[in-house]
């Protein structure tokens, strides 16, 4: 029983489960936190992306496949959802999962509504900017940001008022490594993350033609997958790389091919707090990756990464030379980055501070 003796029945809302950081953020989460009953509500179908297999079994699974089109009716079945199974906290991920969630929290009478945006959301318009005032912020207890980049966009874009804000960052597994890496004869990049046009990954490809003048031995691999599938297989194609890089699509056990690499790099144009990032920085791995978003707020520069700017492919083919030419200083980067995660950002301290944060609102409502 927690300290203030209230139960606790916290359920998610998300989309989906794909392979992507919020979703991989939501089954962490779930999967530690101490409360009398956990839910999670999908508001779309099984797919072939789905990881809804990884939550435990303690946690309880519901699909609603929502159109926007029948908004109403899918509120509807969410409310009734909600007063079965007396959930007094709702936490919604992302911008239209919280357009249902809120929704249908609020009129279920839910004591603490809460939400969570894990990007910057530069798709959005005019519209979802004007819902984010007017509708969704008066009806929740908090807004979640996982990173002050976040923050401050979501008061200046959404004119989301800043008390209604908080901080709490993106957490991951945290595990005791041999964290002094060695450097194989051939060196093994990698980077993680959907083949969109965020991540950035043809300056990442062009990154590896420029390191090809300099050295050979290395073979980079890219987990993931996407729209952009083919357009990258035409640039590894077109610049003679295909023996260099690799695309291997969407896998299970991510943690074990970052064991097995030697350095890990992020190109992104734009990030939230990348789960992938924290993913590397757990096994101690020496990171390259660009200045934007929360990144920079994740990794004290030169001390736990190298960051450079996006969009300048010599610029992380030279850091990724200064890694493999400076073994020493490499290794000191991984460690030093390790001792960050785990001090900042284990899955077990992020969710103590979600804990708290749900019963002080319960309290209180």
């Amino acid at each position: 029983m927690n300290q203030y003796k209230i139960p606790l029945n916290v359920c998610y809302i998300i989309g989906s489960l794909r392979v992507g950081g919020a979703e991989k953020q939501c089954i962490n989460v779930l999967n530690t936190l101490q409360s009398d009953r956990k839910y999670i509500i999908l508001l779309s179908s099984a797919s072939c992306e789905d990881l809804s297999c990884l939550l435990d079994k303690g946690v309880v699974v519901h699909r609603i496949s929502a159109r926007l089109r029948y908004l109403p009716y899918y509120i509807i079945k969410l409310i009734l959802y909600i007063k079965k199974e007396n959930i007094n906290v709702v936490h919604t991920h992302m911008f239209w999962s919280s357009v249902y969630g809120v929704v249908a929290a609020k009129l279920a009478r839910v004591p603490v509504i809460i939400t969570s945006e894990h990007g910057l959301n530069p798709w959005k318009h005019r519209i979802h900017n004007l819902i984010e005032r007017w509708l969704l912020t008066p009806l929740v207890s908090v807004r979640i940001c996982v990173s002050n980049d976040i923050m401050m966009n979501r008061i200046k874009e959404d004119n989301i008022p800043r008390h209604k804000l908080t901080l709490i960052p993106n957490g991951t597994q945290v595990k005791v490594l041999n964290l002094k890496r060695s450097f194989p004869k051939t060196i093994k990049i990698i980077a993680v993350g959907r083949l969109v046009p965020a991540k950035d990954y043809i300056t990442l490809i062009k990154a590896m033609e420029i390191l090809l003048e300099s050295f050979d031995k290395f073979e980079l691999t890219i987990l993931g997958d996407g729209p952009l599938m083919k357009k990258l297989q035409s640039s590894i194609l077109n610049k003679s790389l295909q023996e260099y890089v690799k695309l291997v699509g969407n896998i299970d056990n991510v943690n074990q091919w970052l064991e097995e690499s030697t350095i890990y790099v992020m190109t992104s144009v734009t990030e939230g707090q990348p789960m992938s990032l924290l993913e590397a920085m757990a096994v101690g791995l020496p990171i390259v990756a660009t200045n934007v978003g929360g990144i920079p707020e994740t990794v004290e520069e030169d001390h736990e990464a190298l960051l450079v700017d996006s969009k300048q492919p010599h610029l992380i083919a030279e850091a990724i030379l200064k890694l493999i030419n400076n073994i020493e200083f490499a290794q000191q980067l991984g460690m030093n980055a390790s001792k960050r995660v785990n001090s900042d950002y284990s899955i077990e301290s992020v969710c103590k501070r979600l804990e708290t944060l749900y019963l002080h609102e319960l309290q209180n409502n």
